[in-house]
């Protein structure tokens, strides 16, 4: 967990107020179990999901120049 929170504060040396979501689940994850990512302290919690529940993961291909736009853009809708 102390890495997970460590992850989710350097992005700000970036730039970046992503919230640190990406990077709490990137390192707690654990295959085949659903989380529930809360911070404050950061923690997670196994979710059951139904039996037959699918994710759909899609690609915008847009890109976006996140380090370049965070102060007027990116950050606008986190912070």
């Amino acid at each position: 967990v102390r890495l997970a929170a460590m992850a989710c504060e350097c992005e700000r040396y970036a730039g970046t107020e992503g919230g640190g979501m990406d990077q709490a689940i990137s390192i707690l994850a654990t295959r085949g179990v659903a989380k529930l990512v809360d911070f404050n302290p950061l923690r997670t919690v196994d979710v059951t999901l139904p039996v037959g529940s699918v994710f759909v993961v899609a690609n915008s291909l847009t890109p976006s120049a996140k380090a370049e736009t965070a102060s007027v853009r990116f950050n606008a809708r986190v912070v």
